[in-house]
């Protein structure tokens, strides 16, 4: 079995390294070619190897994320039939197991009947779950001395929540943790994985569940090749730079799970050139640190404005925008917009661009306008 990690920062060819394996696999195998990529850039993707490729579209390769090859894989082996439980129901079962067990609990006995509360409260049980915590290791921690954090009374709320929740789905429903479990067991009985060479791309981590069905791909496909974001010289204990320290984490994990099944290992280190200026660049060497260094010069191409309220401040953009569209002989799609939380700037976003007649296109909605990007 063999597992190629592709290194590389921002920018520096990793997915077209990708694009250019498949190319070469398209022709040189007969075998079933599959891209892993977050759930919501799958589009994007299929879009850009089409681009890549130079061709109308793509019959012998499938896109996918995890959620949707677990579902092709449990449609062909078995398991699709299995009854679910989705978010809602879960959340409905979590109303009843807290009216219940009010009187018991020490600190949500109340707090269920806030609003966002249980749905707040199935995150924590997935995010669990996810990772494998289950409610034997949370007993495990009742010895703990927590009390002088006020932790062991939520822990213990937590816990009885938690165990009547999976005795009410016990041999009942799966609910998507369960099924992504079950997913991972039948991964070996697919003639499909197989006969598969798996490409994993766009991840900087993964639960400890998707850990595990990296590990049965690797075991059951012909080859895997898995990218991350983050230099060869970062991929040892020694980490220098705070940026990275999620992936190397993340690669750390794999190393234990993927190693002991002796795979032949190849490590692809790309170099991404410096297009950045001066500013910019050290803008992003330093943005994470702990202990930045000081720009000694004066900054550029960086500009700072502070506006008195969100509305403000898309007016402020919205000018700068008609400005360098004028100045620069730019596109829309040339230019980008980092947002922090988009439940407030969105709406604003839609209202303003639309009285400056700017066309946008926003992750946030799924909506395509003008075939243009801001």
């Amino acid at each position: 079995m063999n597992l190629n990690y592709i290194f590389g920062v921002s920018k520096s060819g990793k997915s077209r390294y990708i694009y250019q394996q498949i190319k070469e696999d398209l022709k040189n195998t007969n075998k079933n070619l599959i891209l892993i990529v977050p759930e919501q850039i799958t589009y994007e993707k299929e879009r850009e190897l089409i681009d890549f490729l130079d061709t109308n579209g793509i019959m012998k390769v499938q896109i996918l994320s995890f959620t949707r090859l677990e579902y092709k894989i449990l449609e062909e082996v078995g398991g699709i039939k299995e009854k679910e439980i989705n978010d809602y129901g879960k959340i409905m079962l979590l109303r009843e197991i807290f009216e219940n067990n009010k009187t018991s609990l020490k600190v949500f006995g109340r707090s269920y009947k806030k609003e966002g509360f249980l749905k707040n409260f199935n995150s924590l049980l997935k995010e669990l779950k996810e990772n494998s915590v289950q409610v034997e290791f949370l007993e495990e921690l009742e010895n703990k001395d927590f009390e002088k954090y006020g932790f062991d009374r939520k822990l213990e709320d937590i816990k009885i929540i938690y165990k009547n929740l999976e005795e009410k789905l016990k041999n009942t429903y799966l609910d998507n943790e369960d099924k992504k479990e079950l997913f991972i067991k039948k991964i070996n009985d697919s003639d499909y994985i197989n006969n598969s060479i798996i490409y994993i791309d766009e991840f900087n981590k993964f639960s400890f569940l998707q850990i595990q069905m990296i590990k049965e791909l690797l075991l059951t496909s012909k080859e895997l090749y898995l990218t991350l974001p983050l230099e060869e010289k970062d991929s040892v204990e020694n980490i220098e730079k705070e940026e990275f320290r999620i992936s190397v984490n993340t690669f750390n994990n794999l190393k234990e799970k993927l190693e002991i099944l002796n795979p032949k290992i190849k490590i692809i280190s790309l170099k991404r050139k410096n297009i950045l200026k001066e500013d910019i660049n050290h803008l992003e060497r330093n943005f994470f640190n702990y202990f930045p260094q000081k720009y000694k010069s004066l900054p550029e191409n960086i500009e700072i404005f502070y506006g008195q309220n969100p509305y403000e401040e898309i007016e402020m953009v919205s000018d700068r925008i008609v400005r360098d569209l004028k100045k620069y002989n730019i596109k829309y799609k040339d230019i980008g917009i980092l947002l922090g939380d988009e439940s407030i700037y969105i709406p604003i976003i839609e209202k303003v661009f639309k009285e400056y007649d700017i066309p946008f296109f926003t992750d946030y909605k799924k909506d395509l306008i003008d075939n243009s990007f801001i």
